[in-house]
């Protein structure tokens, strides 16, 4: 709310200049996070196909897709860093030292005073530091996420990852410094430390594991059934909560809350409404059984 729609509120309240004191609300400031799609059922390996790698301003350290995988990276961004895109006009792409991707896709959108804008390069990547200009994205959406896709152009070569090792931002004065991805880095390097520590004790390493995401569930039978998909959030406290999109009824949108927990073996999730699988999906990490369970981003 701007102050003048602000002031003109409390006028037609019958409040004057001195009631106008009071600050509008502020906005929560949103922070960059980065949540890589690169193993199955779009979970990221804790330590190997980190999506921090890619922005840590070092070379040596590379994001992978999993074999058989192209692979994909999401960048959410912060209000800051947002603001600073419309400056772009080119991406360097630095390859891993192991293994290159062939071909890069990547496109981003965010708003500005006078519009949306959305923007993509596509390209070839070489063995050395490449850049490639962006493009006009016919695509009109509205976002602040940066999304990274990987894909080769032969592939018989589909048994290798993917990797690169940095992605930085240039416009006309060179590097476009966006000052909060520094800490969105730090953080995923410091959850995927705390991660891989837990590997050995499979039950421990699922209930850090849970409350990193936002989680979807996808009714098998909503061709028969009123609900179409339930959103959960698993807290640290043992608790969660649920929306669930109703198609019909006096509320499309019921929210609820419940107890959650992971068995002393470590290859359950527990709530009260069911029982579900905890599989692995990689070296040492976890998926629930179902495809119509599934992670949606990184909280």
């Amino acid at each position: 709310m701007t102050p003048a729609v602000l002031l003109a509120g409390l006028v037609l309240a019958g409040g004057g200049p001195d009631a106008a004191a009071a600050e509008p609300p502020v906005r929560p400031k949103t922070e960059d996070r980065l949540w890589a799609r690169s193993v199955n059922r779009a979970l990221e390996e804790p330590g190997r196909y980190a999506a921090a790698n890619l922005f840590d301003g070092d070379a040596g350290t590379s994001y992978c897709s999993a074999p058989r995988n192209n692979g994909s990276v999401d960048v959410e961004l912060s209000d800051a860093d947002r603001a600073l895109l419309p400056k772009v006009t080119g991406v360097r792409i630095t390859p891993s030292p192991t293994f290159g991707a062939q071909r890069l896709y990547l496109s981003f959108g965010y708003r500005t005073a006078t519009g949306n804008v959305t923007l993509k390069i596509e390209g070839p990547i070489d063995k050395t530091p490449t850049t490639l200009a962006v493009q006009k994205n016919d695509r009109g959406y509205d976002t602040g996420t940066i999304g990274i896709g990987l894909a080769r152009e032969h592939p018989r070569q589909d048994r290798l990852p993917n990797c690169l090792a940095e992605i930085e931002f240039l416009g006309s004065a060179g590097p476009i410094v966006l000052p909060d991805l520094p800490r969105a880095v730090k953080a995923d390097k410091k959850r995927d430390a705390e991660l891989a520590r837990l590997t050995a004790d499979r039950a421990a390493f699922a209930r850090a594991y849970m409350p990193l995401f936002n989680w979807s569930l996808r009714n098998p039978h909503k061709e028969t059934e009123d609900w179409e998909s339930t959103w959960y959030r698993f807290l640290p406290d043992g608790s969660y909560t649920a929306e669930t999109v109703h198609i019909m009824g006096p509320s499309e949108l019921v929210r609820d809350t419940g107890p959650w927990s992971i068995s002393k073996d470590g290859k359950y999730l527990l709530i009260d409404r069911g029982r579900w699988n905890l599989v692995p999906c990689g070296n040492g990490y976890f998926c629930i059984a179902s495809w119509l369970f599934t992670p949606t981003s990184y909280r």
